[in-house]
């Protein structure tokens, strides 16, 4: 799915906290950071990590439903003007709603620890 059927998918008043697989061209692109920087403009908590394999990224994003939305949307738009450059399309292939964690206060970016 797209940012855009994602964040469709967000009460914009409500407090959520979603778990988020991104597929596609999301590794080696500056995707783990950006997505801090973005985050932490739209006021997201939450984490991001590359996933072995190179074409995956793994996130949790907690925040009002608006917030969580204009994040994906905020990051979808930055790479789609690199589109003419290189592939750098994305897709979400998992979306799954779960517990707030109201002890949050930061967005991190996690390192994959091969175990």
């Amino acid at each position: 799915m797209t940012c855009d059927e994602f964040a469709a998918t967000l009460d914009p008043s409500a407090p959520v906290r979603v778990h988020l697989i991104f597929s596609g061209y999301v590794q080696g692109v500056g995707f783990r950071w950006n997505t801090q920087a973005f985050a932490e403009q739209e006021g997201v908590t939450g984490w991001v990590m590359n996933l072995p394999g190179g074409t995956t990224v793994e996130a949790e994003y907690q925040g009002i439903g608006a917030a969580v939305g204009a994040l994906c949307r905020r990051l979808q738009a930055h790479y789609a003007q690199f589109e003419k450059y290189f592939p750098s399309s994305f897709e979400i292939t998992s979306a799954e709603a779960i517990p707030y964690r109201a002890d949050e206060t930061a967005f991190t970016v996690r390192l994959y620890e091969n175990s």
